[in-house]
This record gives structure tokens, C-alpha cells and sequence, in this order.
């Protein structure tokens, strides 16, 4: 399954804040207590401005993320520690989190830059997500604090939603011919080739059928056209979200599959592989470069995005990572 380069703050798209009980909105005390306020640029990207709100988010992001590995491991975590030669465990999680930031930024200049913009329609759509989410939580106030957890406020979460539907929109453009976005063929294929992608057909077999497994092999390897004959199994068994285009190693396959795919050349089909809940066997199909032309448009968008000219403010220099876990820390209480 495709994973978009651009994760938007599920806040609205989504709705992946859970309720969390009675909370008090103490937007205000978190943005006092850092000397912020949410609307205020901390750093630009080609000029475009990140607002704190949007920033702290991503910032909330990765210091969870970070107290989290140090938490596992029965320790706090020591900002002020080097990481890496003269960069502090403090640097470290603004400087990612402001690369996050960046892409959202990125997709705005690009937005511009090809006449993406966002209609009546879009808008409404967004404020209906607003109100719907904001219903879930228990009503407006209950939502804003449940953002407040996420080091969001109102306006730094609309705007992560709108960067959402435009970036839905660069998508569309990069899927039309002859668009500011279209790739030629033979970009798709040096793309896919150097990225190591694979098209793969599979067929599973539950855990308690590795004789079933050994018997549909012995069809399919009997056959005048093996890669034909999986997928003719596949469908007879009613197994649906192949054949795929995938990287092996990114996650979406389990491992001994995922190594099985790479070592098969187009028209190969693999034994039978066991796996964590079961058996497969891998049938590897042409190149497909058409199919990741949604995945170069992400790749060109992260490189504009880390070659993006950066300017930070002073408030950025001066915003203290522990004195941001703190105040999260008061906001979270019950």
C-alpha cells in the first residue's frame, strides 16, 4: 500500500485524536508558558512562512517519539546530551521537526506555483471534517484540548487539513498528461529500477495448510504459464489487493516474503515461503514503472522540501524543548 509523503495531521482527515475524557482547554497556559502564540512565524521554507502552531505540533511529535525510545529504555531523556558531534538531543528534535514542517510549507510553493488552489467546495468540505471531529470529542471545547495535547491549536489544525486537500490536488496533477507534474516514462523507469521496486502477484495459505500450500505450488509449477496460474488461484480463492508494486523492506510485506520478491526475476514464481501467520507463494511480474508515478511526485517533493531555503526566527532559537515537554506534561493531566 502506497504511504503518502505527506501524513496530514489526521486531525481532521482522519480524526485520530481518541476522546480523552473530561479535558480542560489550556491552550493558552501551554502557549504562555513558552512565549508563544500560535500564530506567530518561528521559521519559512522558500519563504513561506511556519507558524509556532504548526510547528509545535510536529515538535510534540517528535519529542514524544524521543521520551518514548528513552522511557523503553528505563531512562529520561537528556536534552541538552550530544547526539552527534556538537548537535544536542535538543537540536536534534527541532531540526526534524522542523524538516516536517518544511514539507508542508513545500507543498503550499507547489500548490502555488501550479494553480492548486481551494474552492468553496474544498473549504466547506474541510469545515464539515471540523465539525464532524470536533462532535466526536464531546464539542468544540473538548476537541481544542485534545489538539492542545498534540501541541495543536484551532488554526494551525485547519491549516494542516487544507494542506492535505492540496496536496490531493498535486496528486491529481501529477496523474495528468502533459501537467507541470507529469513524469516521462523513462523517468518512472530509471525511478523504479534505482529504488529496487518490485510488481509481485501472491497468493496466501493460512497457517494450517502447508500441505494445501506444497499442492497449489505443484499446479502452478506444472503449468505451461506459472505467473498466470497463481493469479488464476488468487482469484479462485477470493484473495483481493494484488498483484502490487512494492519496495521490499518497507514494511508492507512481512520479511521472509519481502526477501523472496527481491530474489525473483520478471516470470519467476518462488516456493512456497512461510510466513508470520501463514504461507505464500510470490509470483514476480514485469516491471511496472506507471505504478509508482505518485511515489516520484513524493520524492520530488521531499527533495524540494530539504534543498528548500530555511530561516529560522529568534523565538525558534529560544524555545526550549523541556520547557515544552513540561508544559505538555500540565496540559495531558486529567
Amino acid at each position: 500500500m502506497r504511504k503518502p509523503v505527506l501524513l496530514a495531521c489526521a486531525v481532521l482527515v482522519c480524526g485520530f485524536l481518541s476522546a480523552c475524557g473530561a479535558l480542560a482547554p489550556a491552550q493558552e497556559g501551554l502557549w504562555e508558558e513558552l512565549g508563544l502564540s500560535p500564530d506567530q512565524a518561528v521559521a519559512s521554507a522558500d519563504d513561506r512562512e511556519i507558524s509556532a502552531g504548526l510547528y509545535l505540533y510536529w515538535l510534540t511529535e517528535i519529542t514524544d517519539g524521543i521520551r518514548a525510545y528513552y522511557s523503553a529504555q528505563g531512562q529520561e531523556a537528556d536534552w541538552s546530551a550530544e547526539v552527534e558531534e556538537g548537535v544536542t538531543l535538543e537540536q536534534y528534535a527541532k531540526e526534524r521537526a522542523l524538516e516536517s514542517a518544511a514539507v508542508y510549507a513545500t507543498v503550499e510553493n507547489w500548490a502555488q506555483r501550479y494553480d492548486c488552489t481551494l474552492t468553496e467546495a474544498d473549504r466547506a468540505e474541510a469545515a464539515q471534517a471540523w465539525a464532524d471531529t470536533a462532535a466526536e470529542q464531546g464539542g468544540e471545547d473538548a476537541y481544542l484540548a485534545a489538539l492542545a495535547q498534540k501541541g495543536l491549536d484551532e488554526a494551525g489544525g485547519r491549516r494542516m487539513a487544507e494542506d492535505h486537500i492540496l496536496y490531493q490536488k498535486l496528486c491529481a496533477l501529477a496523474m495528468e498528461e502533459g501537467s507541470g507534474l507529469w513524469e516521462e516514462e523513462a523517468d518512472l523507469a530509471e525511478f523504479y529500477t534505482q529504488r529496487g521496486y518490485v510488481t509481485v502477484d501472491l497468493v496466501e495459505v493460512p497457517a494450517d495448510g502447508a500441505e494445501e500450500a506444497a499442492a497449489l505450488f505443484g499446479r502452478i509449477n506444472e503449468s505451461t504459464d506459472p505467473v498466470a496460474e497463481l493469479a488464476a488461484i488468487r482469484q479462485e480463492r477470493g484473495q483481493s489487493g494484488w498483484p502490487r508494486t512494492l519496495l521490499p523492506g518497507d514494511g508492507s510485506l512481512p520479511d521472509a516474503y519481502a526477501q523472496a520478491a527481491a530474489a525473483l526475476s520478471p516470470g519467476q514464481i518462488s516456493g512456497v515461503v512461510e510466513g508470520p501467520e501463514g504461507f505464500a507463494i510470490l509470483g514476480r511480474l514485469e516491471d511496472d514503472p506507471e505504478a509508482v508515478r505518485l511515489e516520484l511526485m513524493d520524492q520530488r517533493l521531499l527533495e524540494s522540501a530539504r534543498s528548500a531555503r530555511m530561516e529560522v526566527s529568534q523565538s525558534y532559537q529560544e524555545l526550549d524543548v523541556e520547557a515544552l515537554c513540561t508544559a505538555l506534561e500540565e496540559v495531558r493531566k486529567p
